[in-house]
């Protein structure tokens, strides 16, 4: 039997709290399955609209759908309680978006936790697979996916978005259990809890404002250029992030590259106008007025330039090194390369343990063991998760291949 209770009433919260959190006391291994629906097209942060939980029991399956938008952020403690419950695991599939819209509301992430994508990952070769396709690959049930993107934060909601709402948790018990059953058997249970932890880390949702100019193609000779793009991408960030707007509603980056690149002119208004309408067509002047950008840009460059016009010379020799080891990870023939050749050989590895090679070897892991390699002389002194844990057990008997390689 399966029964759906659409909760947006705080006597209900309190109701269908106190009966999840009992009856997933009553197991030792108790889980509830958890999912949700929010929005983020017009915010920085994610808006959540629904929480929605399944749980199973003697009498059937229960999903509940707790409207968040109905109540205030006290009245939302005791379904907090159960997030972060340490007797009952939640399990998601895809963790990482649930987790972040959890963090931005609660402040705080769900724990513990366990996620079914990673886990399918582990018994699989299959690449990232979707909640549509394990539910299909799992339970040979289709999943109808037309309200995925429905507008969650309007009111009321159809019975058909509830619905929907409802079998996203509902399947996944089901999921779950097959999935949890294959890891039993094959001794990898602990592999997957251990590696959906990484989604109750919080550093994963934070953002390094003042290294994401690491990702923008900037060379040695550019350097000042490649300053003024760490200050302007920085204070983007941080603007988008105080207003709550996607930073690509405020200016884009070709609109600071251009901006970056004209710097050693004294820049007017209305070139910095003119460079945010040519790359950002959909910033209107208004937008541009009522968040200050062009004053705000000023100021960063004058910033930069009272930066770079009193560095040392051994200042700018780092920032310049800085610039070519990031350019170098891009373009160098050799280490391309390795990259390609440690990535056949771990994708054999992978594929001979029936493991999905983008869970065994994630492309930023297989770098910091070329380099950490490089600098230690054995592959299991890198911080790379390849030299640890399961990884390092699957990869052993390919480590005098993997030396041979380094070695060159």
């Amino acid at each position: 039997m399966i029964a759906v209770s659409f909760v947006n009433k705080y006597k209900d919260l309190l109701k269908s709290c106190f009966y999840i959190q009992s009856e997933s006391n009553k197991k030792e291994n108790g889980f509830i399955t958890i999912d949700t629906e929010f929005v983020r097209r017009d915010t920085y942060f994610p808006v959540l609209s629904l929480i929605q939980v399944a749980i199973q029991n003697e009498s059937g399956r229960k999903a509940f759908i707790f409207d968040i938008t109905s109540f205030s952020d006290e009245e939302l403690n005791p379904l907090l309680g159960i997030l972060v419950s340490p007797q009952i695991t939640k399990v998601f599939h895809s963790a990482r978006q649930d987790c972040e819209a959890l963090l931005h509301k609660f402040g705080t992430l769900p724990s513990p936790i366990f996620d079914t994508q990673i886990a399918y990952g582990l018994l699989k070769v299959e690449r990232v697979i979707g909640y549509e396709a394990i539910v299909k690959a799992v339970l040979n049930v289709n999943v109808n996916k037309e309200y995925q993107t429905s507008k969650w934060l309007e009111r009321p909601l159809s019975a058909e978005q509830i619905r929907y709402a409802a079998y996203d948790v509902i399947y996944l018990i089901d999921v779950y259990e097959a999935i949890l059953l294959e890891l039993k058997r094959k001794g990898r249970e602990e592999w997957a809890r251990k590696e959906s932890c990484v989604f109750i880390d919080r550093e994963l949702y934070e953002v390094d404002a003042l290294s994401l100019w690491k990702k923008m193609p900037v060379c040695a000779r550019q350097w000042k250029e490649a300053v003024a793009l760490k200050y302007l991408l920085a204070w983007r960030e941080e603007k988008a992030i105080a207003i709550n707007k996607p930073k690509g509603h405020l200016i884009s980056d070709q609109s600071l590259f251009d901006i970056c690149l004209n710097r050693k002119k004294e820049l007017s208004t209305s070139d910095i106008v003119k460079s945010i309408s040519k790359y950002s067509k959909r910033i209107s002047m208004k937008i541009i007025m009522e968040y200050d950008l062009v004053p705000s840009i000023k100021n960063v460059l004058k910033q930069v330039n009272l930066l770079l016009a009193q560095m040392g010379e051994s200042q700018i020799t780092n920032i310049k090194n800085e610039i070519d080891s990031i350019g170098m990870n891009r373009r160098d023939d050799n280490m391309h390369q390795l990259k390609l050749l440690l990535n056949k050989i771990c994708k054999k590895c992978a594929e001979k343990h029936g493991v999905s090679a983008w869970l065994f070897a994630p492309k930023a892991e297989v770098k910091l063991l070329i380099h950490g390699f490089f600098k230690t002389k054995n592959l299991w002194l890198t911080k790379s998760k390849l030299s640890i844990g399961w990884r390092k057990g699957l990869l052993k008997p390919f480590e005098e291949q993997i030396y041979d390689l380094l070695k060159g």
